[in-house]
This record gives C-alpha cells, sequence and structure tokens, in this order.
C-alpha cells in the first residue's frame, strides 16, 4: 500500500498525505469511488482500494 502512494499521481498523493494515522488512511481509501478506469488516477485508485480492502 505505501508503495502504491509513494507512485501515486501526484494529486492522489497530495490528498493521501494530509491524512493521519493508518487506519484513518486505509478506510478513506477503501471507502474511495475510483470511476471508470480510462486514466493512471482511476487505475491507482482502484488499486489501493482493492488493497485496502482486503486489509480491513
Amino acid at each position: 500500500m505505501k508503495t502504491l502512494v509513494i507512485n501515486a499521481p501526484a494529486e492522489l498523493r497530495d490528498t493521501l498525505d494530509q491524512i493521519r494515522g493508518k487506519v484513518a488512511l486505509i478506510r478513506h481509501i477503501a471507502a474511495d469511488r475510483p470511476g471508470y478506469i480510462d486514466a493512471t488516477l482511476a487505475s491507482a485508485k482502484t488499486a489501493m482500494r482493492a488493497l485496502a480492502r482486503r486489509w480491513l
């Protein structure tokens, strides 16, 4: 998960950097709705969401 956040597009990384706490970050990512996968941002969100849901 940490590697995905580090390698995520800048706009997503900036949003996630503001969330404090591991569990809060995981819950935020798990609740995210990535939308249709047609861009790098949506594919990064989808991958992170799948991992976060598995972790929870």
